[in-house]
């Protein structure tokens, strides 16, 4: 992944969530927010619809939603 995250871990940086994730149409966007040696912060816009496909991650995963609802 050569994306740059959005927050710089060696730098303090307040970001609004809501007003970064980004929607398309039909479809999932995803933005690395924090990047470390042992973790990673990625912020999801689903589409109505949408799905997270099922897949398996040495790392534990955290969930919150900042709105709308899932199942």
């Amino acid at each position: 992944m050569n994306e740059k995250p959005l927050i710089d871990a060696a730098k303090e940086k307040i970001v609004s969530l809501s007003e970064e994730t980004k929607y398309a149409a039909n479809g999932i966007v995803s933005r690395t927010i924090l990047r470390t040696p042992t973790a990673r912060v990625v912020l999801f816009g689903f589409a109505e619809g949408q799905e997270l496909t099922e897949h398996t991650s040495t790392q534990h995963a955290m969930i919150q939603m900042l709105s709308g609802e899932c199942e």
